[in-house]
């Protein structure tokens, strides 16, 4: 890991990186201080960050607000998404070009260095913010504790992100909410075990993270929870992500998932990342619990497997029995819509490697919405360059399927397979002459 860290250091201008993002988002707010001179700037932020592991970092947004727009409403003090100026045009084509270079050296190597250099740019855009707030604060239009901030939601690590951005009296001062957060986080850790159990029952979703890694330790809070009408949901989730197959577990979860009146689909997606497939498909038979039991059977083909805490393999035959019973196969077939103009039935999910061979067969079955799954999770640069030699033929494969989604999905995952995909680009030519399918060639060649 720390060789992975050190090439990425030494193959990005780091530096260069912090000096030109700054200069330019320096330009551009300054430019909104001098047209906007008789407001008071409280507040710059980086925000709206987005990346797709091993596949891509983007731009993040530049926002900027006054005391002035405030008057409408103090609750928008830190949401960047509501302030004045959500997206500074600060992303000229010199920065257009250090992130094209910052994507090529993140994707130059294995999964462990993309992650390297996407750490290292965070930690660079805390150091931008820093600098910012450094030379802007003394200009007339900021007040006095203007600040330039990193708002990196999503991540992790957002809280202290952000802190990074400030001193510790300054965050104390700005964000009390998220620093008392933090206070009962620091106290939660160092006290009695009951305490612990205590906290952690009053907001399961928050502490979630360090449920998970208490492994079985967490299963009679979490069985005590499971009937909470706030929190049940919540306490099924953490129980199949913890994986650990269990008759305690499987009793309390099939009791609450026919209990009268319940309609919750979380007690059933549990049961199926925790192997009780047989229940859930009896379920399914039933009228009075199909509609639960069959989301619970397409959830767990979805990011749900993708939390457990042992990786949950690939296997449609649930899926394949399920389409098996007339009464379910409409719901089993109903599709949503994934982003990018795609529909598909079943969410998607990461695979590893041992679930490889599990999604190339899928890509031969006679059901469509199993062929629509397996391509999209062969479509995963992480599995490694030797499934990449596997996976890329069985994606190809299906350029000429019967159904046009499941065409326009191989050609969308084998662009994920960037550099690696170049044998291909014979077939994604002649895709370009399909009026159908022709701009989704067009963009797989531009990403290879």
């Amino acid at each position: 890991m720390a060789k992975t860290k050190t090439s990425a250091k030494r193959d990005f201008n780091w530096l260069r990186f912090e000096e030109t993002v700054a200069s330019h988002c320096s330009k551009v707010i300054q430019a909104a201080m001098n047209q906007y001179s008789d407001e008071l700037f409280y507040a710059a932020a980086f925000h709206e960050f987005y990346a797709e592991e091993c596949q891509l970092i983007t731009l993040p947004c530049l926002a900027l607000n006054t005391e002035e727009e405030l008057d409408r409403d103090e609750d928008f003090r830190w949401s960047s998404a509501d302030w004045y100026w959500t997206d500074l045009p600060w992303q000229n084509s010199e920065v257009q070009q250090l992130f094209t270079a910052l994507n090529t050296e993140a994707n130059r190597l294995d999964s462990d260095h993309w992650q390297s250099v996407y750490d290292s740019m965070m930690r660079s855009m805390v150091q931008i913010a820093k600098k910012l707030t450094s030379d802007l604060k003394q200009r007339k239009s900021t007040t006095g504790d203007f600040g330039v901030f990193v708002f990196a939601d999503e991540h992790p690590d957002e809280i202290k992100i952000l802190q990074q951005c400030m001193t510790k009296a300054q965050f104390k001062r700005r964000f009390p909410d998220l620093h008392m957060q933090l206070e009962e986080e620091t106290a939660i850790a160092s006290g009695s075990v009951e305490q612990k159990y205590k906290s952690y029952r009053e907001n399961l979703y928050r502490h979630q993270d360090k449920l998970r890694s208490m492994g079985e330790a967490a299963v009679p809070l979490l069985l005590d929870c499971l009937s909470d009408p706030e929190q049940g949901c919540v306490a099924a989730d953490l129980l199949g992500e913890l994986s650990l197959r269990q008759d305690r577990i499987i009793k309390a979860l099939r009791k609450q998932a026919i209990k009268p009146g319940h309609v919750r689909f979380h007690e059933t997606t549990a049961l199926m990342l925790l192997g009780d497939v047989d229940f859930v498909i009896k379920l399914a038979e039933k009228s009075d619990y199909r509609d639960v039991a069959v989301e619970g059977i397409k959830n767990s083909y979805s990011c749900a497997a993708d939390n457990c805490c042992v990786p949950l393999p690939l296997d449609y035959e649930p899926i394949e029995r399920l389409l098996k019973i007339k009464s379910c196969q409409r719901l089993v077939r109903q599709s949503y819509s994934s982003g990018g103009n795609c529909v598909i039935a079943l969410p998607s999910r990461e695979i590893g490697v041992e679930s490889l061979d599990a999604a190339i067969n899928g890509t031969k079955s006679k059901h469509r919405i199993i062929r629509e799954h397996a391509v999209g999770c062969l479509g995963n640069r992480s599995l490694g360059k030797a499934a990449g030699k596997l996976a890329m033929p069985a994606i190809v494969s299906l350029f000429n399927d019967r159904c046009f989604n499941v065409r326009r999905l191989a050609i969308l995952s084998l662009s994920y397979w960037k550099k690696a995909a170049t044998p291909y680009i014979p077939q994604l030519k002649k895709l370009c002459r399909d009026p159908d399918l022709r701009e989704w060639a067009k963009y797989c060649l531009s990403e290879i």
